[in-house]
């Protein structure tokens, strides 16, 4: 099927007034994302791609239509089981509880609710600990094998093997080959249109970002397009959507 593309609208006025008077009022930044059916639809990036071998940060807006009926719901995943993480994924469980999975189910403190947008991050420090974040809060650490913790990434929306599809939407989902503080992931959230090495203080550069995918590309035809913003060709003429 066609890809849909939901459209957030701007709005017309602030949504949240400053009441100090001095008029800096909050703003709603929008933009678009691509939904998936948790039936049949998914991004793959075609191969496998190396993020990081030490520390890394996965940030996404999502939003989840359903928990997964059994098994876990699939953010993104690889094929690769040898010293990865993700042969393995990350993803949503039964309980709509943040999961990454390296043998064992790890998962957050609390579930992500259902038909709410919220800004997720995986932060891993390259020794071993792994923090959710949920819109800008921790929301549990917890250790992983060092022998597979490395970041690697092929398709995005199900395992590799097209298995437990996610069901939901998904918007500005970027790759680090660092670890975000959680001054930077507080940053994220607060500043929508900014990256996070914008912050001031932030040990970030341009060169950490490894792929970045808006999701805010395309139109109601028959064709979407992913773009990989990092500006590294990571996704360059391997990149290919299945809705």
């Amino acid at each position: 099927m066609a890809a849909t593309i939901q459209t957030i609208e701007k709005p017309k006025r602030a949504r949240v007034l400053d009441a100090s008077g001095n008029n800096n009022n909050a703003q709603i930044y929008s933009g678009k994302a691509l939904e998936f059916d948790g039936i049949a639809d998914n991004l793959t990036l075609g191969s496998n791609l190396t993020i990081s071998t030490s520390a890394w940060t996965v940030a996404v807006w999502a939003y989840v239509a359903n928990y997964p009926s059994s098994g876990n719901m699939v953010l993104f995943s690889n094929s690769d089981s040898t010293n990865c993480l993700l042969s393995q994924y990350v993803g949503i469980g039964l309980t709509g509880k943040l999961v990454v999975y390296d043998g064992s189910y790890k998962s957050s403190s609390s579930e992500i609710k259902k038909n709410v947008w919220k800004r997720i991050v995986y932060s891993y420090d390259g020794s071993g600990n792994i923090t959710f974040y949920q819109n800008g809060v921790a929301d549990g650490t917890f250790t992983v094998s060092t022998s597979v913790d490395h970041l690697k990434v092929q398709t995005i929306g199900s395992l590799v093997n097209q298995g437990r599809m996610w069901d939901g939407k998904l918007s500005d989902m970027q790759f680090w080959d660092a670890a975000f503080s959680a001054d930077d992931v507080m940053y994220d959230y607060l500043n929508p249109e900014q990256l996070a090495l914008n912050r001031g203080g932030s040990s970030l550069t341009n060169s950490n970002l490894k792929l970045w995918l808006p999701m805010n590309d395309g139109h109601r035809g028959n064709q979407s397009y992913i773009l990989d913003a990092s500006n590294t060709g990571g996704t360059k003429n391997n990149a290919t959507t299945v809705f």
